[in-house]
């Protein structure tokens, strides 16, 4: 959410470029809000637990990156389904016992792990690194610095289980990730990768945090359009959209909702619109968006 500091600076500005303004018509200022984005992998959990399990075979040498990606894939769901932190559980199992091309394997897994969404990590596979050295030096820390790309290529699948057992999306990761390392006189390979390395556990968990991030609405910040009016109530209504308070807005704008006066009465519906959809009201939102097209035609309207 914005800052106060941020969202005075808001009104500051609202209130010159009304003044501004040579008539009364409407301006059209812009507020920057979250908003909750929904993608075409989410999934719906509501109502159920969740459980994560890492599938690798048994002694494999990336088993530790695996689990990094277990947990992270837990901990990102926790925080964005606002569960309690340690309350979705990870289980490791071995390929060589169980498996997703069996339906028994996975009704054996939901049994076991008691969830009614079972999010399966499977078939990962991590490539050798490699560095690059290129020519160009990049100026940082009041210097000119020697740049070494090293890169590590992955491959994963990842299943998500609904009730009743029934896959309801797949994920497939066949990537790189890759470091930018910088020293002043430059790094061996072997120096680049061992850095490189250093952190790879850590990397592997935020792979599985940006996955478990598909699943679920993401807040995305956006800029959405408020129309104003030379009017103490018009620039308060602003105000509180500014500062989230979209009911408190709502609350005025549909003061404004006058058939005696066409222009205003637009100006607040699409206002309301907009307030409807931020608040997750999309019905609503359209309904208002409808009002607002039928006050007026002004081309200003959208």
């Amino acid at each position: 959410m914005m800052s106060n500091n941020m969202n005075r600076n808001l009104l500051v500005f609202a209130v010159s470029a009304i003044m501004a303004a040579s008539c009364g018509a409407p301006l059209s200022l812009s507020v920057p809000v979250e908003k909750r984005v929904r993608s075409e992998n989410n999934v719906d959990f509501s109502g159920g637990t969740v459980a994560v399990v890492g599938i690798s075979p048994l002694g494999y040498k990336d088993s530790v990156l695996l689990s990094s990606m277990a947990m992270g894939v837990a901990e990102r769901l926790e925080s964005d389904l606002g569960a309690d932190s340690g309350s979705i559980y990870v289980y490791t199992m071995f390929s060589s016992q169980i498996g997703t091309s069996s339906p028994a394997d996975v009704k054996y897994m939901a049994a076991y792990t008691g969830g009614d969404f079972l999010i399966v990590l499977d078939s990962l596979h991590v490539g050798d690194y490699s560095a690059v050295h290129p020519d160009e030096r990049v100026y940082a820390d009041g210097r000119y610095m020697v740049q070494t790309f090293v890169s590590i290529p992955y491959s994963l699948v990842m299943k998500v289980y609904g009730p009743e057992n029934t896959l309801v999306r797949t994920l497939r990761r066949d990537s790189a990730y890759e470091w930018v390392l910088l020293s002043p006189q430059g790094l061996s390979d072997v120096t680049a990768i061992g850095k490189a390395q250093e952190s790879l556990r850590n990397v592997f968990s935020e792979l599985g945090e940006s996955l478990a991030q598909e699943l679920t609405p993401q807040w995305v910040l956006q800029e959405k359009s408020i129309y104003v009016y030379d009017n103490d109530g018009w620039i308060q209504a602003y105000y509180d959209a500014a500062e989230f308070r979209w009911k408190e807005a709502m609350d005025f704008w549909l003061t404004q909702v006058d058939p005696g006066n066409a222009e205003k009465a637009a100006c607040a519906a699409a206002n309301i619109s907009v307030a409807c959809e931020i608040l997750e009201m999309d019905a609503l939102a359209a309904r208002w968006r409808e009002k607002s097209e039928k006050f007026s035609d002004y081309t200003y309207l959208r």
